[in-house]
């Protein structure tokens, strides 16, 4: 009896393994199956896809060339108002004095915009310059005025008033000599003195 049971036993685990393998071939075809329906499905969406890009772009080509000549001559307009636009600046930016690099500095939509940069920027300069201006004019009056004074002096015959010495302006012959020309009529002008 105890072989009966264990023979029995074998034959069922051996039904079950067999009914065991049976679902998971059918499952492994199944899935095999799904897995192919899906490639196609997949593919037939990317040739779709393909097909409507290159419909979307041959549209876009259709509406692109069936632009009207008005449209046409619109943008030929639009372009030579900005050609003329950008001239106009160019020469703006040349009446104030700088170089043509400049004209990209100052930009806009139309002359009365491109002016009011070239003012602005005028009023800008003209802060930034007349102090220093200024001070050139003062330092020429002052110059003028010692040259005017020395042309009366040499007229009268007087010697123009040299450096008495007291203010401790003293050079070695030697650190005199190494000075540049420039530099020794000015230690001189100033009263300096050269020791030997």
């Amino acid at each position: 009896m105890a072989d009966e049971k264990k023979q029995g036993l074998e034959e069922t685990q051996e039904t079950v393994k067999d009914e065991t393998a049976k679902k998971d071939e059918i499952d492994i075809e199944t899935i095999r199956a799904e897995n192919e329906r899906l490639k196609k499905e997949s593919e037939l969406k990317a040739n779709e896809i393909k097909t409507r890009d290159r419909k979307l772009t041959e549209l876009q080509k259709e509406v692109n060339s069936t632009k009207t000549l008005e449209e046409q001559k619109a943008l030929e307009a639009e372009e030579r108002r900005k050609a003329g636009i950008a001239r106009y600046g160019k020469l703006a930016v040349k009446s104030v004095g700088l170089a043509d690099d400049f004209a990209e500095l100052i930009t806009g939509n139309d002359e009365e915009e491109i002016d009011l940069k070239i003012e602005t920027f005028q009023k800008i300069k003209s802060s930034i310059e007349e102090p220093h201006i200024k001070q050139i004019k003062t330092l020429e009056a002052t110059i003028k005025a010692q040259e005017e004074e020395i042309k009366i002096l040499k007229a009268s015959g007087a010697v123009p008033k040299k450096g008495d010495g007291t203010d401790g302006k003293v050079i070695s012959r030697a650190d005199f000599n190494v000075m540049s020309d420039v530099n020794k009529s000015t230690f001189m002008k100033s009263g300096g003195t050269i020791e030997d």
